[in-house]
Protein backbone atom coordinates (compact mmCIF):
# COMPACT_ATOMS: atom_id res chain seq x y z
CA UNK A 1 0.00 0.00 0.00
CA UNK A 2 2.98 2.41 0.67
CA UNK A 3 4.75 1.73 -2.87
CA UNK A 4 3.84 4.58 -5.50
CA UNK A 5 1.75 5.40 -7.22
CA UNK A 6 -0.97 4.26 -4.41
CA UNK A 7 0.64 5.81 -1.43
CA UNK A 8 0.07 9.80 -2.84
CA UNK A 9 -3.71 8.75 -3.36
CA UNK A 10 -4.07 7.18 0.20
CA UNK A 11 -3.21 10.29 1.13
CA UNK A 12 -5.44 12.13 -1.05
CA UNK A 13 -7.95 9.65 -0.16
CA UNK A 14 -8.00 9.89 3.67
CA UNK A 15 -7.60 14.04 3.68
CA UNK A 16 -11.33 14.05 1.77
CA UNK A 17 -13.21 11.89 4.17
CA UNK A 18 -12.04 14.20 6.57
CA UNK A 19 -12.94 17.12 5.25
CA UNK A 20 -9.57 18.62 4.56
CA UNK A 21 -10.25 18.67 1.19
CA UNK A 22 -13.53 19.48 -0.87
CA UNK A 23 -15.73 16.30 -1.30
CA UNK A 24 -15.96 14.64 -4.93
CA UNK A 25 -16.52 11.13 -4.40
CA UNK A 26 -16.87 8.11 -6.84
CA UNK A 27 -18.87 5.32 -5.56
CA UNK A 28 -18.61 1.86 -7.02
CA UNK A 29 -22.29 0.61 -7.02
CA UNK A 30 -22.90 -3.06 -7.02
CA UNK A 31 -26.02 -3.86 -8.39
CA UNK A 32 -28.30 -7.28 -8.44
CA UNK A 33 -27.17 -9.20 -11.88
CA UNK A 34 -23.79 -7.41 -12.09
CA UNK A 35 -21.85 -10.62 -12.39
CA UNK A 36 -20.14 -12.94 -10.43
CA UNK A 37 -16.97 -12.34 -7.81
CA UNK A 38 -14.38 -11.91 -9.76
CA UNK A 39 -16.15 -9.74 -12.19
CA UNK A 40 -16.74 -7.36 -9.63
CA UNK A 41 -13.21 -7.32 -8.08
CA UNK A 42 -12.45 -6.14 -12.23
CA UNK A 43 -14.80 -3.08 -12.05
CA UNK A 44 -13.87 -2.17 -8.71
CA UNK A 45 -9.87 -2.04 -9.81
CA UNK A 46 -10.98 -0.15 -12.68
CA UNK A 47 -13.00 2.42 -10.54
CA UNK A 48 -9.87 3.23 -8.66
CA UNK A 49 -7.10 3.88 -11.28
CA UNK A 50 -10.46 6.09 -12.36
CA UNK A 51 -10.64 7.70 -9.00
CA UNK A 52 -6.96 8.23 -8.96
CA UNK A 53 -6.96 9.43 -12.46
CA UNK A 54 -9.31 12.20 -11.57
CA UNK A 55 -8.43 13.11 -8.03
CA UNK A 56 -11.35 11.51 -6.22
CA UNK A 57 -11.96 9.20 -3.34
CA UNK A 58 -13.39 5.93 -4.20
CA UNK A 59 -16.15 5.04 -1.87
CA UNK A 60 -18.13 1.58 -2.29
CA UNK A 61 -21.86 0.18 -1.92
CA UNK A 62 -22.03 -3.55 -2.21
CA UNK A 63 -24.79 -4.58 -0.60
CA UNK A 64 -25.85 -7.71 -2.99
CA UNK A 65 -25.90 -10.54 -1.78
CA UNK A 66 -24.56 -9.15 1.28
CA UNK A 67 -22.60 -5.88 3.28
CA UNK A 68 -18.94 -6.09 2.02
CA UNK A 69 -17.78 -4.36 5.04
CA UNK A 70 -19.21 -7.18 6.67
CA UNK A 71 -17.32 -9.82 5.34
CA UNK A 72 -14.18 -8.12 3.98
CA UNK A 73 -13.60 -4.82 6.48
CA UNK A 74 -11.62 -2.02 4.63
CA UNK A 75 -7.79 -1.40 5.02
CA UNK A 76 -5.68 1.04 4.00
CA UNK A 77 -8.18 3.04 2.73
CA UNK A 78 -11.98 3.61 4.20
CA UNK A 79 -14.15 3.06 1.57
CA UNK A 80 -17.24 3.13 3.18
CA UNK A 81 -19.96 5.14 2.35
CA UNK A 82 -20.76 5.95 5.53
CA UNK A 83 -18.93 8.72 7.32
CA UNK A 84 -17.57 10.43 4.64
CA UNK A 85 -17.36 13.77 5.05
CA UNK A 86 -19.88 16.01 2.66
CA UNK A 87 -21.43 13.01 1.98
CA UNK A 88 -24.07 13.86 3.85
CA UNK A 89 -24.76 17.19 1.88
CA UNK A 90 -24.37 15.84 -1.16
CA UNK A 91 -26.47 12.19 -0.65
CA UNK A 92 -29.29 11.43 2.35
CA UNK A 93 -26.71 8.59 2.65
CA UNK A 94 -28.81 5.64 4.49
CA UNK A 95 -27.38 1.92 4.15
CA UNK A 96 -30.62 0.68 3.69
CA UNK A 97 -32.91 3.10 2.07
CA UNK A 98 -33.31 1.40 -1.70
CA UNK A 99 -30.34 2.32 -4.42
CA UNK A 100 -33.14 2.96 -6.98
CA UNK A 101 -34.99 5.31 -5.03
CA UNK A 102 -31.82 7.29 -4.09
CA UNK A 103 -30.89 7.59 -7.76
CA UNK A 104 -34.25 8.67 -8.91
CA UNK A 105 -34.47 11.55 -6.28
CA UNK A 106 -30.99 12.68 -5.96
CA UNK A 107 -29.05 15.02 -8.49
CA UNK A 108 -26.12 12.17 -9.04
CA UNK A 109 -24.88 11.32 -12.11
CA UNK A 110 -24.58 7.83 -12.31
CA UNK A 111 -22.65 6.19 -15.36
CA UNK A 112 -23.91 2.77 -16.29
CA UNK A 113 -21.13 0.50 -17.89
CA UNK A 114 -22.13 -3.33 -16.40
CA UNK A 115 -21.55 -4.95 -20.02
CA UNK A 116 -19.29 -4.40 -22.61
CA UNK A 117 -22.12 -3.68 -25.17
CA UNK A 118 -22.98 -0.35 -22.60
CA UNK A 119 -19.40 0.05 -22.34
CA UNK A 120 -18.97 0.61 -26.43
CA UNK A 121 -21.81 3.30 -26.46
CA UNK A 122 -19.29 5.64 -24.01
CA UNK A 123 -15.84 4.89 -25.70
CA UNK A 124 -16.14 7.56 -28.00
CA UNK A 125 -16.76 10.30 -25.61
CA UNK A 126 -13.90 8.96 -23.86
CA UNK A 127 -12.22 10.13 -27.01
CA UNK A 128 -13.61 13.02 -27.87
CA UNK A 129 -14.27 15.07 -24.37
CA UNK A 130 -13.07 15.48 -20.95
CA UNK A 131 -13.98 12.58 -18.53
CA UNK A 132 -15.50 15.05 -15.84
CA UNK A 133 -17.71 17.39 -18.04
CA UNK A 134 -19.29 14.26 -20.27
CA UNK A 135 -20.05 12.04 -17.87
CA UNK A 136 -19.97 13.93 -14.34
CA UNK A 137 -20.84 17.12 -15.07
CA UNK A 138 -18.90 18.62 -12.07
CA UNK A 139 -20.69 16.58 -9.48
CA UNK A 140 -18.71 16.03 -6.46
CA UNK A 141 -20.64 12.23 -6.23
CA UNK A 142 -20.89 10.57 -9.32
CA UNK A 143 -22.09 6.91 -8.99
CA UNK A 144 -20.41 3.97 -11.29
CA UNK A 145 -21.18 0.15 -11.93
CA UNK A 146 -19.10 -1.95 -13.66
CA UNK A 147 -17.73 -5.71 -14.42
CA UNK A 148 -15.71 -4.99 -16.93
CA UNK A 149 -12.31 -3.94 -17.69
CA UNK A 150 -12.35 -0.80 -19.23
CA UNK A 151 -9.35 0.80 -18.00
CA UNK A 152 -7.15 1.02 -21.44
CA UNK A 153 -10.18 2.80 -22.82
CA UNK A 154 -9.89 5.46 -20.45
CA UNK A 155 -6.33 5.64 -21.98
CA UNK A 156 -7.92 7.00 -25.16
CA UNK A 157 -8.55 10.14 -23.65
CA UNK A 158 -5.79 12.34 -24.07
CA UNK A 159 -6.54 14.33 -20.60
CA UNK A 160 -6.30 11.25 -18.69
CA UNK A 161 -3.03 9.42 -20.27
CA UNK A 162 -0.97 12.22 -19.76
CA UNK A 163 -2.77 11.73 -15.99
CA UNK A 164 -1.92 8.33 -16.14
CA UNK A 165 1.96 8.91 -17.06
CA UNK A 166 2.15 11.69 -14.44
CA UNK A 167 1.24 9.09 -11.50
CA UNK A 168 3.16 5.92 -13.15
CA UNK A 169 -0.18 4.32 -13.52
CA UNK A 170 0.35 3.77 -17.46
CA UNK A 171 2.45 0.79 -17.47
CA UNK A 172 2.03 -2.80 -20.14
CA UNK A 173 -0.94 -4.72 -18.22
CA UNK A 174 -0.94 -2.51 -15.34
CA UNK A 175 -4.07 -4.38 -13.84
CA UNK A 176 -2.58 -7.91 -13.93
CA UNK A 177 0.86 -6.59 -12.49
CA UNK A 178 -0.39 -4.31 -9.53
CA UNK A 179 -3.37 -5.99 -8.74
CA UNK A 180 -2.08 -7.31 -5.66
CA UNK A 181 -1.29 -3.75 -4.71
CA UNK A 182 -4.94 -2.85 -5.80
CA UNK A 183 -6.47 -5.46 -3.75
CA UNK A 184 -4.43 -4.54 -0.42
CA UNK A 185 -5.02 -1.06 -0.82
CA UNK A 186 -8.71 -1.89 -0.67
CA UNK A 187 -8.68 -5.11 2.15
CA UNK A 188 -5.39 -5.35 3.30
CA UNK A 189 -4.29 -9.04 3.93
CA UNK A 190 -7.32 -10.59 5.18
CA UNK A 191 -6.10 -14.24 5.53
CA UNK A 192 -3.35 -13.05 7.73
CA UNK A 193 -5.44 -12.50 10.60
CA UNK A 194 -7.05 -16.15 9.38
CA UNK A 195 -5.97 -17.62 13.02
CA UNK A 196 -6.37 -14.17 14.87
CA UNK A 197 -8.69 -13.48 18.04
CA UNK A 198 -11.28 -11.73 15.41
CA UNK A 199 -10.97 -12.40 12.33
CA UNK A 200 -12.84 -11.39 9.47
CA UNK A 201 -16.07 -13.53 8.27
CA UNK A 202 -14.05 -14.46 5.35
CA UNK A 203 -11.01 -15.13 7.34
CA UNK A 204 -12.88 -17.14 9.84
CA UNK A 205 -13.64 -19.35 6.81
CA UNK A 206 -10.65 -20.00 5.01
CA UNK A 207 -8.81 -20.53 8.96
CA UNK A 208 -8.67 -24.30 8.41
CA UNK A 209 -7.28 -24.49 4.89
CA UNK A 210 -4.83 -21.37 5.97
CA UNK A 211 -3.30 -24.41 8.08
CA UNK A 212 -3.21 -26.78 6.26
CA UNK A 213 -1.20 -24.67 3.63
CA UNK A 214 1.13 -24.16 6.43
CA UNK A 215 1.53 -27.86 7.43
CA UNK A 216 2.12 -28.73 3.91
CA UNK A 217 4.73 -25.70 3.57
CA UNK A 218 6.38 -27.36 7.00
CA UNK A 219 6.53 -30.67 5.34
CA UNK A 220 8.22 -29.51 2.34
CA UNK A 221 5.23 -29.67 -0.63
CA UNK A 222 3.83 -26.96 -2.54
CA UNK A 223 0.07 -26.66 -2.89
CA UNK A 224 -1.17 -26.29 -6.31
CA UNK A 225 -4.95 -24.31 -6.78
CA UNK A 226 -7.56 -26.34 -9.09
CA UNK A 227 -9.88 -24.11 -10.08
CA UNK A 228 -12.43 -25.89 -12.80
CA UNK A 229 -15.46 -24.19 -13.31
CA UNK A 230 -18.63 -25.99 -14.80
CA UNK A 231 -21.79 -24.04 -14.54
CA UNK A 232 -22.72 -25.82 -11.29
CA UNK A 233 -23.18 -28.64 -12.93
CA UNK A 234 -25.50 -27.59 -14.62
CA UNK A 235 -27.49 -25.70 -11.93
CA UNK A 236 -27.64 -22.39 -14.12
CA UNK A 237 -26.96 -20.89 -17.37
CA UNK A 238 -23.09 -20.14 -17.84
CA UNK A 239 -21.45 -19.45 -21.03
CA UNK A 240 -18.56 -20.84 -19.69
CA UNK A 241 -19.12 -24.51 -18.73
CA UNK A 242 -17.52 -27.23 -19.00
CA UNK A 243 -18.54 -30.65 -19.34
CA UNK A 244 -17.23 -32.84 -15.96
CA UNK A 245 -15.78 -35.21 -18.00
CA UNK A 246 -13.21 -32.95 -19.46
CA UNK A 247 -11.64 -31.61 -16.08
CA UNK A 248 -9.94 -34.77 -16.12
CA UNK A 249 -7.15 -33.01 -18.41
CA UNK A 250 -7.06 -30.37 -15.15
CA UNK A 251 -5.83 -33.66 -13.12
CA UNK A 252 -3.33 -34.50 -15.63
CA UNK A 253 -1.90 -31.67 -16.02
CA UNK A 254 -1.66 -31.49 -12.37
CA UNK A 255 0.31 -34.79 -11.95
CA UNK A 256 2.91 -33.73 -14.84
CA UNK A 257 3.83 -30.74 -12.86
CA UNK A 258 5.03 -33.21 -9.97
CA UNK A 259 8.75 -32.65 -9.57
CA UNK A 260 11.13 -36.02 -9.10
CA UNK A 261 12.35 -36.74 -5.90
CA UNK A 262 10.02 -33.89 -4.17
CA UNK A 263 7.03 -34.96 -1.44
CA UNK A 264 3.73 -34.96 -3.64
CA UNK A 265 1.84 -31.70 -3.34
CA UNK A 266 -1.25 -30.96 -2.03
CA UNK A 267 -3.95 -29.87 -4.31
CA UNK A 268 -6.36 -27.09 -3.51
CA UNK A 269 -9.47 -27.85 -5.47
CA UNK A 270 -12.18 -25.03 -6.17
CA UNK A 271 -15.20 -26.32 -8.21
CA UNK A 272 -18.78 -25.25 -8.68
CA UNK A 273 -19.00 -29.05 -9.03
CA UNK A 274 -20.26 -31.68 -6.20
CA UNK A 275 -19.64 -34.34 -8.26
CA UNK A 276 -15.73 -33.23 -9.57
CA UNK A 277 -15.19 -33.19 -5.80
CA UNK A 278 -16.25 -36.53 -5.09
CA UNK A 279 -14.61 -38.02 -7.50
CA UNK A 280 -11.15 -36.13 -6.84
CA UNK A 281 -11.39 -37.39 -3.25
CA UNK A 282 -12.22 -40.81 -4.00
CA UNK A 283 -9.03 -40.60 -6.60
CA UNK A 284 -6.60 -38.77 -4.88
CA UNK A 285 -7.57 -38.96 -1.36
CA UNK A 286 -5.30 -36.95 1.47
CA UNK A 287 -3.67 -35.23 -1.35
CA UNK A 288 -7.18 -33.11 -1.59
CA UNK A 289 -7.94 -30.13 -0.41
CA UNK A 290 -11.49 -28.94 -0.16
CA UNK A 291 -14.15 -27.07 1.10
CA UNK A 292 -17.60 -28.95 2.41
CA UNK A 293 -19.35 -26.03 1.17
CA UNK A 294 -22.57 -25.82 -0.89
CA UNK A 295 -21.67 -25.42 -4.96
CA UNK A 296 -22.61 -21.14 -5.19
CA UNK A 297 -21.98 -18.16 -7.55
CA UNK A 298 -21.72 -15.00 -6.10
CA UNK A 299 -24.17 -13.78 -8.87
CA UNK A 300 -26.27 -17.06 -10.26
CA UNK A 301 -26.98 -18.28 -6.48
CA UNK A 302 -27.14 -14.65 -4.92
CA UNK A 303 -30.40 -15.29 -3.07
CA UNK A 304 -28.75 -17.36 -0.36
CA UNK A 305 -27.26 -13.92 0.85
CA UNK A 306 -23.90 -13.30 2.21
CA UNK A 307 -22.62 -16.51 3.97
CA UNK A 308 -22.33 -17.92 -0.10
CA UNK A 309 -20.48 -14.86 -0.67
CA UNK A 310 -18.15 -15.06 2.62
CA UNK A 311 -16.88 -18.28 1.54
CA UNK A 312 -16.66 -17.42 -2.51
CA UNK A 313 -14.21 -14.61 -1.56
CA UNK A 314 -12.77 -16.90 1.48
CA UNK A 315 -11.68 -19.37 -2.01
CA UNK A 316 -10.57 -16.66 -4.02
CA UNK A 317 -8.17 -16.04 -1.64
CA UNK A 318 -7.24 -19.36 -0.62
CA UNK A 319 -6.18 -19.60 -4.51
CA UNK A 320 -4.25 -16.68 -4.70
CA UNK A 321 -1.95 -18.17 -1.34
CA UNK A 322 -0.89 -21.19 -3.68
CA UNK A 323 1.81 -22.08 -4.92
CA UNK A 324 0.85 -22.24 -8.27
CA UNK A 325 -2.53 -22.62 -10.04
CA UNK A 326 -4.61 -24.41 -13.07
CA UNK A 327 -7.17 -22.13 -14.13
CA UNK A 328 -10.96 -22.83 -15.84
CA UNK A 329 -12.55 -20.86 -18.03
CA UNK A 330 -14.08 -17.28 -16.61
CA UNK A 331 -12.04 -14.53 -14.24
CA UNK A 332 -11.72 -16.01 -10.97
CA UNK A 333 -8.69 -18.14 -11.36
CA UNK A 334 -7.16 -15.47 -13.54
CA UNK A 335 -7.78 -12.74 -10.38
CA UNK A 336 -6.68 -14.89 -7.88
CA UNK A 337 -3.16 -15.67 -9.71
CA UNK A 338 -2.95 -12.10 -10.22
CA UNK A 339 -3.55 -11.51 -6.62
CA UNK A 340 -0.90 -13.58 -5.41
CA UNK A 341 1.18 -12.81 -7.94
CA UNK A 342 1.57 -16.64 -8.70
CA UNK A 343 2.47 -18.96 -12.26
CA UNK A 344 -0.50 -20.02 -13.61
CA UNK A 345 -1.52 -22.19 -16.42
CA UNK A 346 -5.02 -21.92 -18.20
CA UNK A 347 -7.33 -24.12 -19.54
CA UNK A 348 -7.29 -25.92 -22.22
CA UNK A 349 -3.76 -25.51 -23.52
CA UNK A 350 -2.14 -24.84 -20.04
CA UNK A 351 0.99 -23.14 -21.52
CA UNK A 352 3.05 -21.34 -18.46
CA UNK A 353 1.63 -17.66 -17.23
CA UNK A 354 2.92 -15.80 -14.40
CA UNK A 355 0.66 -12.89 -12.78
CA UNK A 356 -0.38 -11.46 -15.56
Amino acid sequence: MNTLPFAPYAALHAAMRKGDLPPRYLLFHVQDGVGGYADRLKGLANALLLAMLLDRALLVHWPVPGALPRALPPAGIDWRPEGAAGLDRLLPWDATLAWDRVMQAGPVPFVNAIDSERLDDLLPTLRTEDIEARWFHGQPLVALASNVFFYEALLANPRLAEKARALGLRTERFLSRHFGEFFRLCFGEPLAAATAGTPSPVAAHAAPFVAAFRDAATQGRRVLGIQIRTGGDGAWDDPCFLPPGEAEVFFRQALTLEAPGEPPARWFLETDSERLKTEARQRFGQRILTTDWPVSHIDRSADRGSLDMERVIAKHLLLAACDALLVGAGGFGRTAAWLGGIAWRGFPDFAPQRGE
